[in-house]
């Protein structure tokens, strides 16, 4: 084999890993915004008598989500991500990926009003539920998001000023979006973490569980903590750092919890599982910022 022979090889070597790389987080990316879809297929929770238009919708909604907060990660830059492409390429994505994800996000209000408007609630937010008000809310702030996005250049709106804007808009429509979904399941939540510790605490009472119930103490203490930091300080690098304390501790809760009884353990997965998601939440937002 020649000199000439080893470079070429080399250098196509060097240019299949971008290409590969590239496909990796295209699979990745599909994956994430298609898994409601798939759930839907495979009949995963699907409610008996309620039909494919409204479970249809509801995934349309799910996957919205899903999309919304991948368009954080994409703008983060972060280099592994960004390397394949290029960040003009990238920035293109998002900035249309988001505009699909807005008409994702009306197509799922537009069937439920086809198939079930009742379901929407009153609009009036003084007599609507909360999570729906959030929803209603969120999808007002995800419209001015596109159109500020859409007209900046033709108004000459200066750039520091509308990313800021942006950003800050982006993150109340996704924080608002995450309270219309998850809202009426954190009741079921927080009950699943209250069941665990009095179940572990059943089974050994608190001398035979001291240290499974201290750490689930610290863990609901990094739980209010984060809350605090992220929300009311908006301390974006305190609170990620502070979550991946939190993250930790439920963690090592899991585990002591499922040594003393497994259906304990069991109960904070759940929980365990949105920490793990906010923690990425919590980078992407603060790698923007």
């Amino acid at each position: 084999m020649t000199v000439r022979t080893r470079l070429r090889g080399g250098s196509e070597a060097r240019g299949a890993r971008p290409a590969r790389d590239a496909a990796l987080w295209l699979a990745a990316y599909l994956l994430i915004i298609s898994a409601p879809l798939l759930l839907l297929l495979l009949g995963v929770h699907r409610a008996p008598g309620r039909g494919f238009v409204w479970d249809f919708s509801m995934a349309l909604g799910y996957a919205a989500l899903a999309m919304f907060g991948v368009q954080f990660v994409l703008t983060a830059r972060f280099r592994r991500a960004t390397v394949p492409f290029g960040i003009d390429i990238v920035y293109y994505f998002h900035r249309y990926l988001a505009l699909c994800a807005l008409a994702i996000v009306l197509l799922h209000v537009g069937l439920l009003m086809w198939e079930r408007p009742q379901a929407l609630g009153p609009s009036d937010p003084r007599r609507a539920t909360a999570h729906m008000t959030a929803g209603r809310a969120a999808l007002a702030l995800l419209c001015a998001v596109a159109l500020l996005a859409l007209v900046r250049r033709r108004f000459a709106l200066e750039y520091d000023r509308w990313r800021i804007t942006h950003a800050a808009i982006s993150v109340a429509a996704m924080a608002l979006a995450l309270w219309h979904v998850f809202a009426p399941v954190w009741t079921l939540v927080y009950l699943m973490i209250a069941v665990a510790g009095w179940r572990a605490w059943l089974a050994r009472e608190l001398a035979g569980a001291r240290a499974a119930m201290a750490v689930y103490a610290v863990q609901l203490a990094l739980n209010l903590g984060w809350s605090l930091l992220f929300f009311g300080g908006r301390m974006i690098g305190v609170a990620f750092a502070e979550i991946l304390l939190l993250l930790g501790a439920v963690g090592v809760n899991v585990v002591l919890f499922w040594r003393i009884d497994r259906a304990a353990g069991w109960l904070l997965v759940p929980y365990a599982a949105w920490v793990a998601f906010a923690s990425v939440l919590n980078l992407a937002l603060w790698r923007l910022n």
